[in-house]
């Protein structure tokens, strides 16, 4: 949620009322909000790559387009040009999912359906090639590294879950797939174009107290996790993952699940250790 004050809040953020509107403020204020804003928006997730969706006015989307490019993000304005009662019609015409086009994710629920990272990467390319849903899940020793790092407790089982592929918010469809996302991603060795193994860098970098390799990330990840897959149809992959955040909850997930002191521990971990590795901390 955008605001003209206090910049990007989560939903659940209280805060008091105030008095400020972006239209009234400076040119070299808007500025500054703008990068404010992405700069918070980058401590919670990678923007390489990413389209960010922002229903505002040009007066809040004006001051973000270059802070957000120069990170390879790009901006996607769908309320464009349209007046307020336009903007309003706009959201009344947006479709609520039917149930019956939810898809059943309780595959991905179920450990006995996940497998070591070697028997993914050894099914090959070819098996993976479809966008979907993943799980990932961490067995006793893994927990117990996880906790160490990030103050506080991880149980055994689910820890991770999210999409590859599918069709985004704007109507366009992702080229990405279940391989893309985890044998190349995930697996593949860089940080930078995975916020899961972000996750497991800022998480492991704090447990060992010196910054992890991405060599060792990659080694743990062999040794301690197993994932699910449940490859989908395009248009089916963003109502089930919906469906599956909210039934699993995953603890290392940030977006689009309640804040909790494990997830602010995370956060945290992961900007320091983004801060580390551009040698301003």
């Amino acid at each position: 949620m955008l605001t003209a004050k206090y910049g990007l809040l989560a939903p659940d953020d209280v805060v008091g009322p105030y008095d400020v509107y972006l239209t009234d403020q400076s040119g070299q204020y808007r500025a500054a909000w703008g990068e404010w804003v992405v700069a918070q928006l980058a401590e919670r997730r990678l923007l390489a790559g990413v389209t960010v969706e922002v229903h505002a006015s040009e007066a809040y989307t004006a001051p973000l387009r270059e802070p957000l490019r120069r990170l390879g993000a790009t901006l996607h304005e769908p309320l464009a040009g349209l007046r307020q009662g336009e903007r309003l019609a706009w959201y009344g015409a947006a479709p609520e999912p039917d149930e019956d086009d939810v898809p059943d994710v309780a595959p991905l629920l179920d450990a006995s359906n996940s497998v070591p990272p070697a028997q993914f990467l050894a099914d090959g390319r070819t098996a993976a090639a479809r966008p979907g849903l993943y799980s990932w899940w961490v067995d006793q020793a893994g927990a117990h590294d996880l906790s160490a790092g990030l103050g506080h407790r991880v149980t055994p089982g689910l820890v991770y879950a999210g999409r590859a592929g599918g069709v985004r918010p704007n109507g366009e469809a992702s080229a990405n797939t279940l391989w893309g996302r985890i044998g190349e991603m995930h697996l593949g060795g860089n940080r930078q174009f995975s916020t899961f193994r972000l996750t497991l860098a800022a998480a492991l970098s704090e447990s060992h107290e010196a910054p992890v390799d991405e060599a060792s990330v990659t080694a743990w990840m062999h040794r301690h996790l197993r994932v699910a897959v449940l490859p989908l149809p395009p248009e089916a992959v963003a109502a089930g993952e919906a469906a599956l955040l909210r039934l699993a909850d995953p603890p290392l997930n940030l977006r689009d699940v309640p804040a909790t002191e494990l997830r602010r521990s995370l956060s945290r971990r992961r900007s320091a250790l983004n801060a580390a590795s551009r040698g301003t901390a």
